[in-house]
């Protein structure tokens, strides 16, 4: 490798660690200081630093790649070793080239965080803490065909479904074994859908049941349209077995989707939810060109460490700003979910396009 890109590649690194280190300091802070309050125990709260490190981390990404670069070339100015640079052969096109290897592997790091270790991380938490009470009781999930079926155990019965909508407060393809004091099925009912009525009420919509499984005589089989029934579980109680769904990785959250469409229910939030992702890792790439526009101005002069860090303040609470409120957009179906993920990239693309541009043209 060059020697200057060897020292540009040093000064970029060590803003990016340096950036990275203050900012997720400042959310573990953040977070320490919430945990305290919702009273956790000592133990609980070093095990969540653990298992919510790639979570925090991910949030910190996107704004130090942007920070490496400008303070990187702001490092260089201060010491007039910018415009020095800028006076051999080294051109512009060579900082796109290494900040964009360094983005690159940013980028892919981003989403191997969001796709895969950070699902891995919450279904470590999830399953050491199911039981403390705020975590309904989830017994296994199990593949049957192209189906991803969850499974629970109640008092009377054990039940499996596809999966539970909570804008609409439906669970998909419930199926209820119903059990005797000696574990012996008795009754099974599959239905279709299952409407929240209210408390522990459902209505099971298109069902079919079978009963006297215990007998000795041929069980009895027959067909519904509708029937209420009260259930153990709360809506409350389905929504945690919803939120288990950010135990699965990317792919396998991307398949289970596709799984459940066409069968009524609402995939939009959780199609934003794999858009977000592979978006969040487009930004991570497009922020580290945005302070591309200080090669303009590479002389000592124009290098200003306070007008740095009010460019990077003003970045980072319009990018929060606006990227929530596109993706609050998507989640309500104001706009579409390719529009609510990718708006921002591409609006970063078209700005980092001008001003390769202008670079291009001086």
């Amino acid at each position: 490798m060059h020697l200057i890109s060897r020292f540009v590649l040093k000064q970029w690194l060590k803003s990016f660690i340096s950036s990275a280190g203050v900012l997720l300091l400042l959310i573990l802070a953040a977070d320490f200081i919430n945990a305290l309050l919702q009273g956790y125990s000592s133990e609980r709260i070093y095990y969540d630093f653990i298992v919510k490190m790639p979570s925090l981390f991910t949030k910190v990404i996107p704004i130090t790649a942007m920070t490496a670069t400008l303070f990187s070339l702001n490092n260089l100015k201060s010491h007039s070793e910018l415009m020095a640079i800028m006076a051999t052969s080294f051109n512009f096109k060579n900082f796109y080239y290494l900040f964009g290897v360094c983005a690159l592997f940013i980028s892919l790091f981003q989403f191997t965080l969001t796709g895969f270790i950070e699902p891995a991380m919450k279904k470590i938490r999830f399953e050491n803490f199911k039981n403390d009470g705020k975590e309904a009781k989830l017994v296994a999930r199990s593949t049957v065909g192209k189906s991803t079926l969850t499974w629970i155990k109640s008092k009377d019965y054990f039940s499996s479904f596809l999966y539970y909508d909570s804008t609409i407060k439906r669970i998909i393809e419930p199926t209820f074994y119903y059990i005797n004091d000696q574990g012996i099925l008795t009754k099974k009912i599959v239905s279709q859908y299952a409407d929240h009525v209210n408390q522990k009420k459902w209505k099971l919509i298109n069902l079919h049941t079978t009963q006297n499984l215990d007998k000795e005589e041929f069980s009895i089989a027959h067909k519904k349209e509708d029937l209420v029934v009260e259930l153990n579980e709360s809506e409350k109680d389905f929504s945690h077995f919803e939120s288990n769904l950010e135990t699965l990785n990317i792919v396998k959250y991307y398949k289970f989707i596709k799984s459940i469409e066409g069968k009524g229910v609402t995939i939009r939030e959780s199609l934003l939810k794999v858009h977000d992702k592979i978006s969040i890792s487009l930004i991570c790439l497009l922020f580290c060109f945005l302070p591309m526009t200080s090669l303009l101005t590479p002389n000592k002069r124009n290098s200003s460490f306070g007008k740095n860090v009010a460019y990077t303040v003003i970045i980072a609470l319009s990018y929060w700003f606006l990227y929530s409120t596109l993706l609050s957009y998507g989640k309500g179906g104001k706009i579409p979910v390719l529009i609510a993920a990718y708006a921002l990239p591409f609006i970063l693309a078209l700005y980092n396009f001008k001003t390769f541009r202008r670079l291009n043209n001086l």
